[in-house]
């Protein structure tokens, strides 16, 4: 992912990655929901089924995923029906591409995190291995025969996405389906979901609408320049993706063998033990972040080195909320997580537009 994202950068540009940009953060609002309403409660609950009922469960979840992509389907059609006026951002040649890379996703995401809740390591690293190469492979194939633009890049992501589904189709014969299993997981993942879901939109607005605003009041070169930045920090975000594919199930086998005291002494020796190891990183990524812009990206920007160096300290702080996080999702109350997000989306809301519009770059 990282790679590939500098490629994609150096081969079409800062303005054209900007535009590029601009969809993702819609793809990144759905993944959200994904993982917020299937994945999250998936990787959570499996821990109390029983050997014997965990493929049931996992049929079930499965099952939960095909509808969901189905609703998000007929919204992401209704949103782009609405008119946007005088936005280069929007251009009806990319919606048809733009879903097809959605429903591939979905269904990718679902099968590399039941890899993980069986423990299927292996697997999960191999499909993520396919994508990324194949991805890789036909962003310079299409580059080689002069045809890269934003819809080509959609439709390569789509390719690495529906290969990989193939191979992981084989798996579906170990997914079994109950109606009865099938209820019970709606009414037990909705007890971690429900707030798991608004908090999942909340935490999309307190970030991201800082961001799309950023691109359409200072535009499409510095929504790219600050997409090339935060492609550098998230290679410690992939560190902090990798927690959920683990530490869910861990945190709720504590609790259900031992107590709620050894939960929370485990989650505060980890949140300690890694604040400080990341934030070494946030330092070093800071004292070379023009060096560091310079050696990955051809065009000039490092003159964005600033936007490099805040978001390496923002590192630290996402790092401990994690593990709060899983905690409360084991205790199946998640409605905290909702309000804290609620005071950041809120204050995004209100004032992004106009401190963006007032004091412009160093306003974002």
């Amino acid at each position: 992912s990282f790679i590939s994202t500098i490629v994609i950068i150096n081969f079409i540009g800062l303005h054209s990655f900007g535009i590029f940009t601009f969809y993702w953060i819609f793809y990144l609002l759905i993944n959200s929901i994904q993982n917020s309403l299937i994945i999250s409660p998936m990787m959570t609950n499996i821990a109390f089924y029983e050997d014997n009922e965990k493929m049931l469960f996992v049929g079930s979840v499965f099952l939960q995923q095909i509808i969901f992509l189905l609703l998000i389907l007929i919204f992401i059609k209704t949103l782009f029906i609405i008119p946007f006026n005088n936005l280069e951002f929007i251009q009806k040649e990319y919606i048809n591409s733009f879903i097809f890379l959605i429903l591939s996703s979905q269904i990718y995401q679902f099968f590399r995190r039941y890899f993980f809740s069986q423990k299927m390591y292996f697997y999960s690293l191999f499909t993520s291995f396919l994508v990324g190469f194949t991805l890789i492979g036909l962003l310079f194939y299409n580059h080689n025969l002069n045809q890269i633009n934003i819809k080509e890049i959609f439709y390569c992501y789509i390719y690495s996405f529906s290969i990989t589904i193939l191979f992981c189709s084989i798996f579906l014969k170990n997914f079994r389906f109950s109606i009865h299993i099938f209820l019970v997981s709606i009414k037990e993942n909705f007890k971690i979901s429900k707030w798991l879901f608004l908090t999942a939109i909340l935490q999309w607005f307190s970030g991201n609408l800082w961001v799309l605003n950023s691109g359409l009041i200072l535009g499409p070169v510095f929504l790219g320049a600050f997409r090339a930045c935060q492609t550098i920090v998230n290679v410690v975000n992939i560190f902090f993706q990798s927690l959920e594919n683990y530490f869910p199930r861990k945190i709720s086998e504590i609790y259900r063998d031992s107590s709620i005291y050894n939960m929370k002494k485990y989650i505060s020796t980890i949140n300690k033990t890694g604040f400080v190891f990341i934030f070494v990183i946030s330092i070093i990524l800071s004292i070379s972040s023009k060096f560091i812009l310079n050696l990955f990206y051809e065009e000039n920007i490092a003159s964005y080195y600033y936007l490099l160096i805040i978001l390496s300290f923002l590192l630290p702080l996402m790092f401990i909320n994690y593990f709060y996080s899983f905690g409360l999702r084991t205790l199946k109350n998640t409605k905290p997580i909702f309000i804290s997000y609620l005071f950041s989306s809120s204050f995004a809301l209100i004032a992004s537009n106009t401190i963006i519009s007032n004091f412009e770059e160093k306003g974002f």
